[in-house]
């Protein structure tokens, strides 16, 4: 498969006291032939998004306290993410992950921030518990769950930030408001 990338990780989130996971990332761009999956490899690549993974992993787990003994903690061999051809923008299931190269070839923000973005709400989907079998949590409690760690992620970096950006979203919309409250340009975040 064209643009095939493995990657083991041991002791991914070493940060994290009393954590030890064995984790293999497995990346693919199955469509490096459409305008989605040229630009997926020119401005970020497989190895930037495995990378995106790795942060976002390590946030989700101290996120969700699963360094605590107490915490029962989603056992996760493999992830797979695969950029390809179908609709919508990204979709996980189970450790899958998949990323719409149409989305990627359309999309015309700042194309980092909004692949961070997708990378750390999909991923909370890996780890997230969503009820059992008979008794599963409502999709939108799933879905909030998953925007939430994505929102907490820039709230960490900056205490307040959402409290504020919400503030200044009273005015209207822009993206200075991420540098104007974090430092940080869109791209650095």
């Amino acid at each position: 498969m064209a643009g095939l990338v493995f990657l083991s990780i041991l002791a991914l989130v070493v940060a994290i006291p009393h954590t030890t996971l064995a984790l293999e990332l497995v990346a693919s761009n199955a469509s490096p032939a459409s305008p989605g999956g040229q630009r997926f490899d020119a401005e970020l690549g497989i190895n930037g998004a495995l990378s995106m993974m790795v942060d976002a992993i390590h946030y989700i787990q101290m996120a969700f306290a699963y360094s605590s003994p107490a915490t029962p903690r989603k056992t996760v061999d493999t992830i797979t993410f695969t950029l390809e051809d179908m609709p919508g923008v990204a979709y996980t299931y189970g450790s899958q992950f998949h990323l719409s190269a149409s989305y990627v070839a359309g999309y015309t923000g700042e194309f980092q921030r909004e692949m961070r973005s997708i990378v750390y709400h999909e991923m909370t989907h890996v780890w997230q518990w969503d009820g059992k079998d008979g008794n599963r949590a409502p999709s939108g409690l799933i879905e909030g769950i998953a925007s939430f760690i994505t929102l907490s992620y820039v709230n960490d970096l900056r205490p307040g930030f959402v409290t504020e950006l919400n503030s200044k979203l009273a005015t209207g919309w822009s993206e200075s408001f991420f540098s104007d409250l974090t430092g940080k340009s869109v791209e650095q975040l």
